[in-house]
């Protein structure tokens, strides 16, 4: 059975629940708001081992697959195409942060982020597209895709805020590392 959205017909899936939508825009409602969380949660963990480790090779693409396979089957395995997104994705990120390597860490987080957007989100709307046949407005896509790069470089921003040491202690207005 075919739903109707916006004029558009579509196979009746649910691409955040895996069943049939009750109402087109809460459609994509559900898309965006499954992009800007699978964003928080690829990149904020992937942020926060930069800061702490230099992370070797092949270590976001094994994240990104990770928690698109345990999104995927969240639908069970219904969105199995869109881990093909997270793989490669993943590939751009650390392609980007293996051609940053000599650069400062904070600047690789804020590359890092960008790229996690601008590599993955597009390639899984393409891939939405072709084997489920989701449509919605192009502005949808890329304020969804912006959206998350925002996201991306505000979370790279708080991850890269500095500590303050304990021979910091004298100045005012520092919280140390031992409150």
């Amino acid at each position: 059975m075919d739903v109707p959205i916006h004029g558009v017909d579509r196979p009746s899936l649910d691409l955040f629940t895996g069943i049939v939508p009750a109402t087109g825009p809460g459609l994509q409602t559900a898309m965006a708001s499954r992009v800007v969380l699978a964003d928080i949660i690829l990149i904020g963990p992937l942020l926060l081992a930069m800061r702490r480790w230099h992370l070797p090779p092949g270590t976001a693409t094994f994240v990104f697959t990770v928690v698109a396979t345990a999104m995927s089957a969240l639908t069970s395995f219904h969105l199995a195409g869109t881990i093909l997104a997270a793989v490669l994705g993943g590939l751009g990120v650390d392609v980007v942060l293996w051609l940053s390597r000599r650069l400062a860490v904070s600047v690789q987080m804020f590359l890092a982020a960008a790229a996690a957007a601008f590599a993955c989100w597009p390639l899984y709307f393409v891939i939405v597209n072709a084997q489920y046949h989701g449509r919605w407005p192009v502005d949808f896509y890329l304020g969804v895709v912006f959206l998350s790069a925002l996201i991306g470089l505000v979370l790279a921003f708080l991850a890269g805020l500095p500590v303050a040491r304990d021979d910091d202690a004298d100045l005012p207005g520092l919280a140390t590392a031992a409150d």
